[in-house]
């Protein structure tokens, strides 16, 4: 199976394909979006997000074999915009963690996971969507994620449970939240802004 993102070239490879005379082989993919090709090696780009089945025909003119994968394409634009790890009462558990759609169209972000060093996870419940360029506040009563002010990490996940994005830091300061600049760096920012555009004043870059 395969996992990638929307404008990524995956490489397909029915190379492995043999036949037990050694006769010539002819292969057919059908990507599950409308494309095809007959390549043995192809490379393809999904233009959409969603779930699709490719299927591989390989054919010596007589005798043929079918295998089907599957290619789980994501969106870009889901990303973690801004999170809180050590409020000023950690006791009322008033962590935040800020997610922001950056796509010009609707995102389905159902079964999408946030998750900590501790492994402490939350998952978003099916039909669960975020507008475009819209964000979304989620507060540790919901999450029920807890962050160590000394060392610990904030991971994106995608439904699949595979890595889509991880946030590291050490010695959190006290109501000094983590920002994504417009040049796509993590800070430290003084001006926390939970529902808005970021806005970065007095910051000092993450330590990575």
């Amino acid at each position: 199976d395969v996992i990638a993102l929307i404008g990524q070239e995956i490489s397909f490879d029915g190379s492995l394909s043999s036949d037990p005379e050694n006769a010539p082989l002819k292969y057919f993919w059908n990507f599950g979006d409308g494309t095809t090709s007959t390549e043995k090696s192809p490379k393809h780009t999904y233009q959409y997000p969603g779930t699709y089945l490719v299927a591989l025909l390989v054919s010596d003119g007589q005798n043929s074999s079918l295998a089907l994968v599957k290619a789980a394409i994501y969106s870009r634009a889901l990303i973690i915009s801004e999170f809180l790890p050590h409020p000023p009462d950690p006791e009322n558990q008033n962590e935040w963690i800020e997610i922001v759609n950056q796509s010009d169209q609707t995102t389905d972000i159902s079964f999408w996971q946030l998750k900590n060093t501790s492994n402490q996870t939350f998952i978003f419940p099916a039909q669960s969507f975020l507008g475009p360029k819209q964000y979304l506040i989620l507060p540790a009563q919901i999450t029920n994620l807890s962050f160590n002010n000394e060392k610990d990490s904030l991971s994106l996940v995608y439904p699949t449970g595979d890595l889509c994005q991880e946030i590291k830091y050490v010695n959190a300061a006290e109501n000094v939240s983590i920002s994504l600049t417009a040049d796509n760096q993590y800070i430290w920012n003084q001006n926390s802004t939970p529902g808005n555009p970021n806005i970065i004043t007095n910051s000092n870059n993450l330590p990575l």
